[in-house]
C-alpha cells in the first residue's frame, strides 16, 4: 500500500455487534484490504476505523487482537503435533477443550484414525495434511481462542460443501452473541449470514441478506452466476 496507489476511497460500512456478516466482491474489490484494516495492519490514510465506537488507534493493540482471531485460505502451520498446532499461542489448555475445537472444525474423525491421535506431527509445512486438512487445524486454533470477533477469510474454500454444511452449523451455535466474518467466493458459506456486504468497483457497496441481493442486484447474481 502507498498514498499514490489508494485500494479504497471513500469506504463506508458498519458490522453490527454480534452478528453473522459476510464480505464479497470480485478480486482486487478490496476485501483483503478491509480485512486488514480490521486487523490494524495498517492504518488508513483519511478516516477511521472504529470498534464499540472507539478508534482503533487509541486501543492498545495487543489487548485489541487478544479479542480477534482468523483462520485463512493458506493457513501457517508449523511442524509439531496436531494438539500444538490447536493449541499454539496458548497456555494451560485442557484436551478436552482442543477435542471440542477439533469436533467444530470437522476434524475429530480424522484424528480419530491416527495411531497418536492429537500427538501426531504433521511435518515441516503440513506436508502429512491434505489442503482441506491444514485448514480445519487453522479453524480449530481460531475457534479454541473463543475470540469476541471471528474472521474467516475464504477459510472453508478447500472443503467439500457437507463439510462445510457441518461446520457453519456447529459455528452458529458455538458463537451466539459473538461477531463473525466471513470473507468467501462461496455462496453456500454466505448464504444464512445475517448481512452481507458486496464490494463493488470505486468502494461501491451494496448491503441486504442473500435473498435481498440475490433479487436485487445483478452484480452479485453474476458474481455467483455459476454456483
Amino acid at each position: 500500500y502507498s498514498p499514490e496507489r489508494i485500494i479504497v476511497k471513500g469506504l463506508a460500512l458498519k458490522i453490527p455487534q454480534q452478528s453473522w456478516c459476510a464480505i464479497v466482491g470480485s478480486s482486487g474489490c478490496g476485501k483483503t484490504t478491509l480485512i486488514n484494516l480490521i486487523l490494524r495492519l495498517y492504518d488508513p490514510l483519511q478516516g477511521e476505523v472504529l470498534i464499540d465506537g472507539i478508534d482503533l488507534r487509541k486501543l492498545d493493540l495487543v489487548s485489541y487482537r487478544r479479542r480477534i482471531s482468523i483462520a485463512t485460505q493458506e493457513p501457517m502451520l508449523f511442524d509439531l503435533s496436531l494438539r500444538d498446532n490447536i493449541a499454539y499461542g496458548l497456555t494451560h489448555i485442557l484436551l478436552q477443550e482442543i477435542e471440542e475445537a477439533a469436533r467444530t472444525a470437522q476434524l475429530d474423525e480424522f484424528v480419530s484414525k491416527l495411531p497418536q491421535g492429537y500427538d501426531t506431527p504433521i511435518g515441516e509445512n503440513a506436508v502429512r495434511l491434505s489442503q482441506g486438512l491444514k485448514q480445519r487445524v487453522a479453524l480449530a486454533r481460531a475457534i479454541i481462542r473463543n475470540p469476541d470477533i471471528l474472521i474467516l477469510d475464504e477459510a472453508t474454500s478447500s472443503l467439500d460443501s457437507s463439510t462445510e454444511a457441518k461446520i457453519f452449523q456447529r459455528l452458529r451455535l458455538l458463537r451466539q452473541g459473538k461477531s463473525t466474518i466471513i470473507v468467501s467466493h462461496r455462496l453456500f458459506a454466505i448464504k444464512d449470514a445475517d448481512c452481507i456486504y458486496l464490494l463493488g468497483a470505486d468502494s461501491r457497496i451494496e448491503k441486504g441478506t442473500c435473498a435481498q441481493l440475490s433479487e436485487e442486484s445483478s452484480s452479485f447474481r453474476e458474481l455467483f452466476r455459476n454456483q
